[in-house]
């Protein structure tokens, strides 16, 4: 699958929080056996102040991209790449990602829980997330190590930038089974926010919403997704030293 992030630069209100940009350019350049970012020629660091180092050469240019994206005022909520990345150096939480997070996922899928009523929305899920739930249920019965992410025993063998990248995946679409079909190419990237939405976009267009609002949050689906995608994809199957 062609690895892709969606970077974007919004401002919400004329004071943003965060701070000024204090550098002109960025770059990337090798660490060791890693890849690190630069802002001019100061070395980019975690907020604990960790060395900023990732394994692939890809996410660093994502990262770089971020930093370089941003306007006069550095807005940290908007540089999702960076903030998985931030997690995993500074190891925040990552073990709990791994024995509770994932595993509540692989127990209470938002896909497994269909309204009753009305009428029309449980069509609405029967029609969209019932395909993709047969889908997982048959390519599972079908190829258990093509599915090696979904299962108890291997998530204690996933590295923890995989892990990182799955937990934001479920967390932000609210199921597992979707987070897989994704990776997979059974889904697209906006089909997937789509499906996660349905339940809001079935209310939303009985009961109205307010449509700048709406807009803004289905594009931060979409470019945190991505992000988590991007991290998922590059690391997945990756072998870390």
């Amino acid at each position: 699958m062609k690895a892709s992030v969606v970077i974007t630069s919004r401002r919400f209100s004329s004071r943003p929080w965060g701070r000024k940009r204090f550098y002109k350019s960025t770059s990337v350049h090798r660490e060791g056996g890693d890849y690190g970012v630069r802002l001019d020629h100061r070395s980019l660091r975690t907020p604990l102040r960790k060395l900023f180092v990732v394994p692939r050469e890809e996410l660093a240019v994502g990262v770089a991209q971020e930093w370089s994206s941003q306007d006069d005022i550095i807005i940290p909520s908007h540089m999702h790449l960076t903030s998985l990345c931030n997690t995993v150096i500074d190891d925040v939480h990552v073990e709990k990602c791994r024995n509770d997070s994932l595993q509540h996922y692989l127990l209470n899928d938002m896909l497994c829980y269909h309204a009753t009523e009305p009428d029309e929305l449980v069509l609405l899920q029967q029609v969209h997330w019932s395909p993709i739930i047969e889908w997982f249920n048959e390519s599972l019965a079908a190829s258990t190590s093509g599915n090696h992410l979904i299962n108890n025993e291997a998530l204690l063998t996933i590295n923890k930038w995989t892990i990182v990248g799955l937990q934001q995946m479920a967390d932000l679409t609210g199921s597992l089974i979707l987070t897989m079909a994704l990776l997979k190419d059974r889904v697209s990237l906006s089909q997937a926010c789509w499906l996660a939405q349905l339940e809001a976009e079935y209310q939303g267009k009985h009961w109205g919403q307010v449509e700048w609002h709406h807009g803004v949050d289905r594009a931060h689906l979409i470019t945190a997704l991505s992000a988590a995608l991007l991290l998922t994809n590059l690391t997945a199957n990756y072998t870390l030293h």
